[in-house]
């Protein structure tokens, strides 16, 4: 279940391109956060960031009771204390919630200034906004920029480059431009690795002297065009890369740890056995069955869309909304991570 109600998400989630790629599973009729193009800058500063998030001092409160001869004491009343030395209070202007606890270096990055108003250069030229949206109260925020057309390698892999610009007000998220791409075979977010074109993500520090450099961001992340560029190569390395079935064999083993106990009364162990080996042979399936995954099944690309596929759609979650962990996890930099560590797991098998 979403930690986020509906009525939250439809209002503070915007869906861009709809006609083209259909609605969030949180959309209700009647709701307005749907747009069939591009979202306006405009409505995604007006809707979402038309506040900034106020400092304040905190303060330590002291109890002072005048009449303690009365049981219980009666007519006691808490006093401002004095300011906790050191650290400040990050506070929803709207709401008076505290979004943060943060040590008094710490910089405040309001969103419509490091999520929007850094981006007017690289847009325009078919860049438009494609999601935007808030999460956790206000304690998360993200802009999605892409172009409204598909690419599509020669091995069939139609997708959507992208990017990412991130922030959070409860330092789970840094402040963050990153480029990456939608899979639309298997509707799967996927990583670029940094290639000749220059990094994949630029993080803007939090301190107090922090500036934003733009020319150094757009030439860090490249342009959409150059993200699909590199796409396109990364694909067509990956697709021409063989993998055989034993080494997607070792694959699993190495990314599904776990050996069978040698005790059978070792209930706990068996039961930690059984969950390792229904994940394999889920993953196996995947890469041999399902066609968002099997017609590339023999190939390195083939085995990374298999563990990609599992982690983003079939991996059983506990306590959360699978397409806001899936937010989050991109949000949070998890999934360019696990990418890494497949994709490098991989080429070192088939090498």
């Amino acid at each position: 279940m979403s930690r986020e109600t509906l009525n939250w998400l439809n209002n503070n989630v915007l869906v861009g391109f709809s006609d083209k790629r259909g609605k969030a599973w949180h959309y209700r009729q009647g709701s307005d956060n749907h747009y069939t193009d591009g979202i306006p800058v405009e409505d995604v500063r007006k809707r979402l960031f038309d506040w900034h998030a106020e400092e304040h001092p905190i303060l330590v409160g002291e109890t002072v009771t005048p009449n303690l001869d009365v049981s219980p004491p009666r007519g006691s009343v808490v006093l401002p204390g004095p300011v906790a030395p050191g650290f400040k209070a990050w506070v929803h202007p709207k709401t008076g919630e505290v979004l943060g606890v943060h040590k008094d270096t710490r910089a405040l990055h309001q969103y419509d200034e490091w999520l929007l108003d850094i981006a007017e250069p690289i847009l325009g030229s078919g860049v438009e906004v494609a999601t935007a949206g808030l999460l956790r109260g206000g304690r998360v925020a993200w802009v999605q920029f892409e172009v409204p057309e598909m690419f599509e390698t020669p091995e069939g892999i139609s997708f959507r480059p992208f990017i990412l610009a991130r922030s959070s007000m409860d330092a789970s998220v840094a402040t963050t431009w990153s480029r990456s791409i939608t899979n639309a075979v298997c509707d799967n977010t996927m990583t670029i690795a940094a290639g000749e074109h220059g990094g994949q993500r630029i993080v803007f520090r939090a301190s107090g002297n922090s500036e934003v450099k733009l020319a150094d961001a757009r030439e860090a992340l490249g342009l959409i065009d150059v993200a699909a560029s590199d796409l396109t190569e990364q694909v067509a390395t990956l697709s021409a890369t063989r993998f055989t079935s034993r080494a997607f064999d070792e694959l699993v083993k190495i990314i599904v740890p776990g050996e069978k106990p040698e005790l059978d009364s070792d209930k706990r162990a068996l039961s930690h056995w059984q969950k390792v080996k229904e994940k394999r042979e889920f993953v196996h399936d995947l890469y041999m069955f399902d066609e968002r995954v099997y017609p590339w099944s023999g190939t390195a690309l083939g085995a990374w869309q298999a563990f990609n596929t599992y982690d983003q759609h079939e991996r059983k979650l506990r306590g959360s909304n699978r397409v806001e962990r899936n937010q989050l996890q991109v949000l949070k930099g998890q999934q360019d991570r696990l990418d890494a560590k497949i994709l490098s797991t991989i080429l070192e098998l088939a090498a």
